[in-house]
């Protein structure tokens, strides 16, 4: 079975999995049938929908292109990043109270910046949720 030629990009890609947010070649158009499908190369090329029909909008194939190409987390970044939005809430929370002073400031801070650099260490960025 070959690959249609609409799902093979036509410039391609430097890298062998490209998770560029602007790629133009992340989607194309049936000819045929007006469906749209995510391209080789691309995350979410292997996806059910995909394999299906495709999706019938470009945005619900750009969406899903989206969804697909976020890194997952392994299980210490998910612990560290829920540690790092506890300390995140709980400092706001502390500042938005009357009952601030500028040990507790500090304090809360230390801890934020601390559960910040556990999350930066194990290599985490703003595509992972910080």
């Amino acid at each position: 079975m070959t690959i249609p030629a609409f799902l093979l990009s036509a410039i391609g890609c430097e890298r062998s999995i490209c998770s560029d947010a602007n790629c133009r070649e992340a989607v194309k158009q049936n000819p045929e049938t007006g469906n749209w499908f995510i391209t080789m190369g691309h995350p979410g090329f292997n996806s059910p929908a995909n394999n299906r029909s495709g999706y019938a909008t470009r945005e619900a194939a750009r969406a899903a292109f989206n969804r697909y190409r976020k890194p997952r987390l392994t299980r210490d970044q998910k612990a560290a990043l829920a540690a790092y939005e506890h300390c995140l809430r709980q400092e706001d929370r502390y500042f938005g109270s009357v009952f601030v002073t500028p040990g507790g400031a500090r304090e809360h801070e230390a801890k934020t910046r601390a559960a910040y650099e556990r999350c930066k260490s194990l290599g985490m960025t703003a595509d992972h949720g910080l």
